[in-house]
């Protein structure tokens, strides 16, 4: 691992080595591929206190997985809104009527994905659903820190696997204070390369009104839906375009295919992922509990169903529980190539594979064994 925080190929872009840096010396700023990462300016004393509250660098021991549920909203209207089965709702619903807060990622009103902090249940929507994209989590820290001051075991926090560590590392002890909420994370994708397919859309169908990664039409399946002020955009979820090139792992961030965090060491108290103990269902979710406080959190909302189910049998199906996504060797074309139309890009990655392709790739590694 390097000294310097701006070498940091593991760096996740959670901005914690910015807030505490006590000489303005960090800022972050978009990389080549569109990630915000560390740059550090001249007035950097080398004091060391960013590579000391970095989680990258720390690596805490997290809290083992101990219970796995199928779990649903009895609300069904929530239920046909949400990705799953709509536990994250119901969360943010009894921590705000307990007279706490919610921090989660929602889009700003240019369509720009970043973390929010809310105490009123008419905001839910707005962080409601699965993004496939990283989240803007820089600017969030002190007023974080200050929320939990205020409404101390009142709040909750929810972000990617390694955001929940460097919420630990950066809150120290009043990490017990928040109930914190990750979710089997499949990799976060570029907002440049969001940026550019917006863009794409909004050529065609106008300027977006919504956009969601993990639409339900009529209360079932996965699509990419975009509302424009000139039409609407659907289609089947990781078939083509961009869900296609998230999935496929082209358009992740450099640390995602070698996450740290992809471990049943978990650093949250509730682990949230897609339904798996029976046939493709989006009305439920997979809720793993990682420590008491979780499960006590759980017991509390009244209006989630809860069917305990085997643990091994579980962890055994959540695939992206403890296994990174997979390098794509295509990856690197693609950011070397992003100053290319959308029409381009679409076109030579981001689609599913031909027969030919896929025996060509076959043979290739079937050589490759043998070499």
């Amino acid at each position: 691992m390097s000294n310097n925080i701006q070498n940091n190929k593991n760096c996740s872009g959670c901005g914690v080595c910015m807030t505490i840096c006590p000489k303005n010396a960090i800022s972050f700023q978009l990389d080549t591929k569109g990630f915000m990462r560390p740059f550090v300016n001249n007035n950097c004393i080398n004091c060391g206190l960013c590579i000391k509250q970095c989680h990258e660098h720390r690596l805490m021991n997290g809290n083992k997985v101990q219970k796995a549920f199928t779990a649903y909203t009895n609300d069904i209207s929530i239920r046909n809104e949400s990705s799953s089965g709509g536990i994250f709702s119901e969360l943010a619903i009894h921590a705000i009527k307990s007279g706490g807060f919610v921090c989660a990622s929602g889009f700003d009103k240019n369509f720009n994905l970043c973390h929010q902090i809310i105490n009123n249940i008419e905001e839910i929507a707005f962080l409601r659903k699965s993004k496939y994209l990283e989240s803007d989590i820089t600017q969030i820290w002190t007023q974080l820190k200050k929320q939990i001051i205020q409404y101390p075991y009142k709040g909750i926090f929810v972000g990617t696997p390694c955001q929940c560590s460097a919420l630990r590392t950066y809150l120290g002890e009043n990490a017990d204070k928040i109930l914190i909420c990750d979710f089997i994370c499949h990799g976060v994708a570029s907002p440049k390369v969001f940026e550019k397919y917006k863009d794409y859309l909004s050529s065609q169908y106008g300027k977006p009104i919504n956009i969601e990664f993990r639409h339900k039409e009529n209360g079932e399946g996965s699509y990419f839906f975009y509302q424009g002020t000139e039409g609407k955009y659907l289609i089947p979820n990781y078939t083509k375009s961009y869900p296609y090139a998230y999935a496929s792992g082209l358009i992740i961030a450099d640390d995602c295919t070698s996450c740290n965090y992809c471990t049943l060491e978990r650093h949250s108290d509730i682990t949230l992922g897609d339904y798996v103990s029976g046939t493709t269902d989006f009305s439920k979710s997979t809720i793993f509990v990682n420590t008491q406080k979780g499960e006590d959190f759980l017991k509390k909302c009244k209006n989630i169903v809860m069917i305990e189910e085997n643990l091994d049998l579980v962890i055994n199906k959540s695939w992206h529980l403890t296994t990174p996504n997979t390098y794509n060797p295509n990856r690197k074309k693609v950011f070397s190539n992003l100053h290319k139309s959308w029409d381009y890009l679409e076109k030579k990655y981001f689609h599913k594979p031909n027969k030919f392709q896929l025996y060509k790739c076959a043979f290739i590694n079937k050589i490759k064994k043998y070499i």
